[in-house]
């Protein structure tokens, strides 16, 4: 494919898979640039020195990087690229595309302009707004489809620069999601648009629509791979504690816990809540209940942990809307965009401190809260303190976190950086 393609520069997820150091001895060999993509910290994993050493005698064979922030950008001068050639904007999401519902909702501001959105919105509207986005501002190349099932896409002849972006990923949205202020094709539109379904509260119930009113009681979400490093089972182990708080006077209601998503540790936690006395619901089996009737299932005696299964992209937006506030208690993540998606969505973020994307974006006390991933004290703490807030509280804390992402992680911050990169390269000729 690069040998069809014959870009002058590539940006290259990662460097740690066959198919990334084959795309970087392209680049050598042929002369082009190489851009690496990195959201990997010193603090995720334990480090052996030699293979460090290895891994240092690659990356410094990199033109320049795009990473996540600060804690990357540390770990990327370690290994030995240049401060001056290390650019963050790496970590990034449509933002208006996942808060679409939820800002609706609430009369929020879309995309940091002046605009609230309005109901009513369809899928086409959708399209429009992600094609929009690609068609400001940036003056670099832009990019379109060649060979996405390999995982690169062509730009066309423009600024004296063919760039190739090597995804590092099998799923089509998630270049999508990527780049930034660039054209975005038909089918990837397609995959990423919201379902006119996520939209109408009459829709039928196998999907997920925007309840007309707000819940009684919002909901905490948390969306996840079932898997141990998602530390899951503390987070159902603080959720129970949190629902015994409601005996004790210190929440006024029980809010349920949604787990959104799927992994080998499913049954295993669907066994834990119903050993902690939770009411516990397979919305895969139950025939994915609609949430505007979750509030009915919520006991005042014990909690109510939800399991809607993994969804697809474009039913995310309504989980955000109706929710209260967003948990990722990751006992290690070196970004998690998630914590993106959910801020964009405006919502209050409870995170544990080993995540990259809350070191970036999470203000304690303004935009959420932060806990010791192994303390499930604390992050009982943290639930009960966002589930005892005043509405307007929580509003203003979400407001907060929605304009946070906008103004730290933009989704033109990917485009820009690159073309940053591009630049340097290029006036070094």
């Amino acid at each position: 494919m690069l040998e069809e393609i014959r870009p002058d520069a590539m940006a290259i997820a990662g460097w740690g898979t066959a198919d990334a150091r084959a795309c970087l001895a392209w680049c050598k060999k042929n002369q082009a640039q190489a851009i690496v993509m990195s959201e990997t910290r010193l603090v995720d994993g334990r480090r052996v020195w030699w293979k460090e050493w290895l891994k240092s005698r690659i990356v410094r064979r990199f033109n320049g990087a795009l990473c996540g922030g600060e804690s990357h950008k540390r770990y990327l001068i370690e290994l030995g690229i240049p401060a001056e050639r290390i650019v963050s904007g790496y970590n990034v999401v449509d933002n208006e595309f996942f808060g679409i519902l939820r800002n609706a909702k609430w009369g929020m501001g879309n995309g940091g302009g002046p605009e609230t959105l309005k109901s009513g919105i369809t899928t086409e509207d959708t399209e429009r707004t992600i094609e929009r986005r690609g068609r400001c501002e940036m003056v670099q190349p832009k990019v379109g489809p060649k060979g996405e099932g390999a995982g690169a896409a062509e730009t066309k002849k423009e600024a004296g620069i063919r760039l190739a972006i090597h995804s590092g990923a099998s799923e089509p949205y998630s270049l999508a999601s990527k780049l930034a202020d660039w054209p975005v094709s038909e089918s990837l539109t397609r995959s990423t648009s919201i379902p006119d379904s996520a939209l109408d509260s009459s829709a039928p119930a196998t999907h997920l629509s925007l309840p007309a009113t707000a819940p009684e009681a919002p909901y905490f979400l948390a969306s996840n791979r079932f898997v141990e490093r998602k530390n899951l089972g503390r987070l159902i182990r603080a959720y129970a504690r949190y629902a015994e708080s409601f005996q004790q006077g210190s929440v006024k209601s029980i809010w349920p816990l949604v787990l959104l998503g799927d992994g080998e540790l499913r049954g295993e936690l669907q066994a834990l809540c119903v050993d902690l006395g939770l009411k516990m619901v397979d919305g895969e089996k139950a025939g994915h209940l609609r949430f505007d009737s979750y509030k009915l299932e919520t006991s005042k005696e014990c909690g109510l942990v939800v399991f809607p299964g993994f969804r697809q992209i474009g039913e995310l937006p309504g989980f955000y809307a109706g929710a209260g506030a967003f948990v990722h208690p990751a006992l290690e993540e070196p970004w998690g965009l998630v914590i993106n998606e959910a801020m964009a969505s405006g919502l209050p973020v409870l995170s544990s401190r080993n995540v990259g994307a809350a070191e970036e974006l999470l203000v304690e006390g303004k935009t959420g809260f932060l806990f010791n991933p192994k303390n499930v004290e604390e992050i009982a703490s943290a639930l009960v303190k966002i589930g005892a807030m005043e509405p307007e509280e929580r509003l203003a804390m979400g407001r907060a976190a929605f304009e946070q992402v906008e103004r730290v992680a933009p989704l033109k911050a990917f485009g820009e950086g690159l073309a940053r990169l591009l630049t340097v390269e290029s006036h070094k000729k």
